[in-house]
């Protein structure tokens, strides 16, 4: 990550514009505490120190920024923050196409839009469906199909 996911430009803008990044080296109280296994692992914490997000292992640029915009999104839908949630959904869809994240952003968005809007099954249904069709056999795929039987 040091050599080649880090360095690079776009990576490290987005680091800068929304982390408050930390390299900590191996050490056995945090892995304790935080259950790193293995490096690199990428915590996204809150502010009170609650883990949100995970990934370990090596990410290149371009998964790493689709992994980290999920990340991103799925805290703000955690915190009821649709509109910011769905932008990164959004982001994922938009600027990630070959990532294996987008599934799931779509699922996400098609829930935060309709979170949003106060929305319908039909809402979600509209952006479910790209699922069906570009990812169908994927999880995602498979947690939507209830209602597309």
């Amino acid at each position: 990550m040091d050599t080649v996911t880090y360095p690079h430009e776009e990576v490290a803008d987005f680091i800068q514009k929304n982390f408050i990044a930390v390299k900590i080296p191996r050490h056995e109280l945090l892995e304790q505490i935080y259950r790193v296994p293995w490096t690199p692992t990428i915590l996204i914490l809150d502010p009170d120190g609650r883990e949100r997000c995970r990934e370990v292992g090596y990410l290149p640029p371009e998964d790493f920024l689709a992994h980290m915009n999920l990340a991103l999104g799925r805290a703000d839908f955690d915190d009821k923050d649709f509109s910011s949630a769905a932008s990164f959904f959004q982001t994922v869809v938009d600027q990630h196409k070959t990532s294996e994240t987008v599934p799931e952003a779509l699922y996400f968005l098609g829930l935060s839009r309709s979170k949003m809007t106060g929305g319908t099954n039909d809402d979600r249904r509209a952006i479910w469906k790209q699922i069906m069709e570009a990812y169908p056999k994927c999880d995602w795929a498979k947690k939507v199909s209830v209602y597309f039987g």
